[in-house]
């Protein structure tokens, strides 16, 4: 019996073993690499705020017994679905989920604390005029705003305790942090622009405006008009879910593309 101990301890401990070892190892290596290839392959983790317009005592536009805040809340609703259907890895955040009258500037605090990649604010417009009707895209700025525009180095607003040239550097720095933001705004908007282009609303294009809920973002900002509630073309579109989808998958496509390609 002891001899045949000593047999099982000199076959163990022989060249082929030590083989064995030698392609288990190797397999380790492989399956760990293989690992970290799988691991560079997952989607990376996008955080998306979006904005529904209005709620509670703020309407937003009214036209008979339409309401805008319950049209923006719909379309908040399948912008989300549609980025999540689209990636399995976003976090999509509300800035409301119901009826709630919430400030402009709770909104994009919220997703300032959130640390969002990307905020959407979700509006309507209206029109004395019906036949007015149409999508347009929003970017933080004023209608005039130049990028090129000249200081002309006047302190008047400015801390008397600060040198003239303190006051213009921090203004230059300011404009250009403002430079920086409109053009990474500015390619978020022309994105969904475009994908509003597959779509059956007339697009309006992009433009500017000083929108408080847009002002204090950290992150690209776009105010979106999907139409204009006093248009029975734009309305009707707007009341149906699979029309409502039809418009919020281009956009959402869109946005995840931008996502990719900045974030």
């Amino acid at each position: 019996m002891v001899n045949f101990w000593l047999y099982l301890i000199t076959i163990l401990t022989t060249s082929p073993l030590t083989s064995l070892q030698s392609d288990i190892l190797t397999k380790n290596i492989d399956l760990s690499t293989q690992l970290k290839v799988e691991k560079t392959k997952v989607n990376p983790t996008y955080v998306v705020v979006i904005d529904p317009g209005h709620g509670g005592k703020d309407h937003g536009c009214l036209y008979h017994n339409h309401s805008e805040k319950n049209y923006t809340m719909a379309i908040a609703r399948s912008l989300g679905n549609q980025l999540k259907y689209h990636h399995t890895n976003i976090k999509v955040i509300y800035s409301r989920s119901s009826d709630d009258h919430l400030y402009l500037t709770k909104r994009s605090h919220l997703a300032n604390q959130a640390k969002a990649d990307l905020f959407i604010s979700i509006h309507l417009n209206s029109h004395s005029d019906q036949a007015i009707n149409g999508f347009e895209t929003f970017i933080f700025g004023k209608s005039d705003y130049e990028l090129n525009s000249k200081y002309s180095g006047s302190c008047a607003n400015s801390d008397s305790k600060k040198s003239d040239t303190v006051v213009i550097t921090e203004q230059i720095l300011s404009q250009y942090k403002a430079q920086q933001r409109q053009k990474i705004n500015l390619k978020i908007a022309k994105a969904i622009c475009n994908a509003v282009e597959e779509t059956e609303l007339q697009n309006r294009g992009i433009k500017q405006a000083e929108f408080l809920v847009l002002k204090n973002c950290k992150m690209p900002s776009v105010l979106l008009e999907f139409g204009y509630l006093t248009n029975p073309n734009d309305r009707s579109r707007l009341s149906q879910s699979s029309s409502i989808k039809k418009i919020t998958e281009p956009i959402a496509k869109a946005c995840l593309q931008f996502l990719k390609q900045t974030v």
